[in-house]
């Protein structure tokens, strides 16, 4: 696996042997990390399931209001997950079946008025992640003035209340069954240490960067600000119905591929094999500054940048877009340092359309 380091913005007196040892990092990666992310997320669909069945057999405003938590609890631990699509979860789609926002919300209206629990989409198509997982929830369970109005609601229509219960359920096997598929996955994902363009560190590279560059920034930020066109888009914020969950969910989702990056356990109790201790074990630098403490440090700004924004993001488009934007900016440094100079110091090459310009 011996290469050569070469970072064309990256400051090097003379190149470097890459002798980066790459199957226990990954078997870190893989028991400290992505499994107990997966579990952790496993659980909380539990308790999703617990709670839609239980408001939907007494749909009061109380049991509504578990329900909204649970939700939120699972939406929230989702974003720990949600770049570690590599082998089961991409074999099951995980990311399009759970989190494509904007919700196409006249099919999930059509879709939950007449439902009686068997005439429901075939949520494997790809025509239907629009109107599934967690933003069609989202807007099922957020469209409401308050949680004594929802519940009156639920309770007279049996349609949009049995659809709830078969997303929550959706969200619920999907996650499972990545996770026992991790049992097998396991062991091919820390075989896989080589070099090729489809080997494990390759395609988690990709993915994490794929998720960061593409998700984060664009799908959470820069997309609803108006960066990619003349306009500004609202409602195209991630869970615009609930209101106030966006910056919980960006700051989970900016949290969870810190980090990773930094080598950090599920559980926080252990640092280990990292993207960031690769980077120094190859030396790459910025001048007098290592490469990882420059890309560690924009996380801290780009998380200080998105605890100026007070108001909902939805809001914030809309009456002071340039806080939004300030957030987009920095999110994009650490795109160009991660894209550009990270993965060319492990020679990987991006495996992904970029339409960006960046």
């Amino acid at each position: 696996m011996a290469g050569l380091l070469l970072c064309s913005s990256c400051d090097t007196d003379s190149f470097v042997e890459d002798t980066w040892d790459r199957e226990p990092m990954l078997e870190y990666w893989a028991d400290e990390i992505i499994i107990p992310s997966w579990v952790s997320y496993s659980s909380q669909t539990d308790n999703m399931v617990l709670a839609v069945d239980a408001f939907s057999d007494d749909p009061t405003a109380i049991n509504y209001d578990v329900f909204k938590a649970s939700v939120l609890s699972a939406y929230s631990g989702w974003q720990w997950v949600s770049f570690l699509e590599i082998g089961p979860g991409e074999a099951e789609s995980a990311r399009y079946r759970t989190n494509t926002f904007p919700a196409d919300t006249a099919k999930i209206s059509n879709a939950a008025t007449n439902y009686n629990g068997l005439n429901g989409p075939n949520f494997m198509l790809p025509s239907t992640y629009s109107e599934q997982g967690f933003p069609a929830i989202d807007f099922l369970l957020n469209s409401f003035s308050s949680s004594q109005t929802a519940a009156i609601y639920f309770a007279n229509n049996d349609g949009p209340l049995l659809y709830l219960v078969a997303l929550v359920g959706e969200l619920n096997e999907i996650s499972k069954t990545v996770l026992l598929e991790w049992n097998s996955y396991r062991t091919v994902f820390i075989s896989n240490d080589g070099s090729s363009a489809s080997s494990s560190l390759n395609k988690i590279a990709n993915d994490y960067i794929f998720h960061y560059e593409k998700e984060l920034r664009a799908g959470k930020i820069g997309i609803p600000a108006g960066v990619f066109s003349s306009n500004t888009y609202p409602r195209k914020v991630e869970a615009f119905y609930s209101d106030t969950w966006s910056s919980i969910l960006f700051t989970e989702g900016l949290r969870a591929h810190s980090r990773f990056f930094n080598g950090v356990s599920f559980d926080s109790l252990l640092v280990g094999p990292s993207f960031a201790q690769y980077l120094d074990h190859l030396n790459v630098r910025r001048g007098d500054t290592t490469l990882s403490f420059v890309i560690s440090d924009q996380f801290n700004i780009t998380r200080q940048t998105s605890e100026t924004i007070t108001e909902t993001y939805s809001t914030t488009i809309g009456q002071n877009v340039f806080k939004m934007l300030s957030l987009y900016d920095d999110l994009q440094v650490n795109t160009i340092n991660m894209k550009t100079d990270m993965l060319q110091a492990f020679n990987v090459k991006v495996d992904y359309v970029d339409a960006d310009g960046d």
